[in-house]
């Protein structure tokens, strides 16, 4: 299935009037499943941090969040692979990875929520509509986070990385859904996250998506794709048909 099959329609805080290119059924939204890094957390800045740390930790100079948006990708030791232009070995992967992380926990009190985020969810309950969140930072690092936020009273699951390192979301979007049990229609759902990674294990669950384009990756990257964005989380309810 192409990612424009996803469902393809884009609106924004600065948009009037956007032609559909290609819109799919409209299929009755029951589900939300949310991504966390980049779209309910306003995180960019403090991740391109944690990066440089991590580059500078092996030498390597520092990037841009630019830089940083052009080059990243899942599974995120390819990412590394490709700003720094050459294979990463096993062991300094490991290095790599620990050292993100430390230094992430240690930016942690500058995070905030987007800026809808708390909109956007209450949005969700009042439309009797039920929601999750599914992320790839290490589970107990998010449990932490949301009990911060106090916004896991809007959850019906909040599930974080258990397994490989850095790795992609197709397989553990596939066991969040089933956890979630026969309640949820998987035609029902719609994933709302800013990386492509979202959209591709979206598409290969048969879930629809609506990419949030002021997170992780530059605009032109997202719109390039021809799948569904919006520059608000509201927004992207909205183009989802969910609200």
């Amino acid at each position: 299935m192409p990612l424009t099959s996803a469902f393809s329609r884009t609106v924004g805080a600065d948009s009037h009037e956007t032609p559909i290119r290609h819109q799919s059924p409209r299929v009755s939204t029951v589900h939300i499943v949310w991504d966390w890094n980049g779209t309910l957390l306003d995180d960019l800045t403090q991740v391109v941090d944690a990066v440089n740390v991590t580059l500078g930790e092996i030498g390597e100079p520092s990037i841009t969040i630019r830089e940083y948006g052009a080059h990243y990708q899942r599974p995120v030791r390819r990412f590394y692979e490709s700003l720094l232009g050459r294979v990463v070995p096993d062991d300094e992967w490991r290095l790599i990875d620990d050292v993100f992380h430390v230094a992430y926990r240690d930016l942690l009190p500058k995070m905030r929520l987007a800026p809808d985020a708390i909109e956007a969810l209450d949005g969700v309950r009042r439309a009797g509509h039920t929601q999750s969140l599914l992320s790839m930072l290490w589970h107990d690092d998010l449990v932490t986070m949301v009990e911060r936020f106090d916004i896991g009273s809007f959850m019906n699951r909040v599930e974080g990385l258990r397994g490989e390192r850095g790795a992609r979301k197709q397989v553990f979007l596939e066991g969040h859904l089933q956890a979630l049990g026969d309640s949820v229609d998987v035609g029902g759902v719609l994933m709302i996250g800013d990386a492509l990674d979202d959209v591709e294990a979206a598409v290969a669950v048969g879930t629809r998506c609506v990419l949030y384009d002021r997170g992780t990756f530059p605009q032109e990257r997202i719109r390039a794709t021809g799948v569904a964005t919006a520059s608000t989380l509201v927004g992207a309810l909205e183009v989802g048909g969910a609200i």
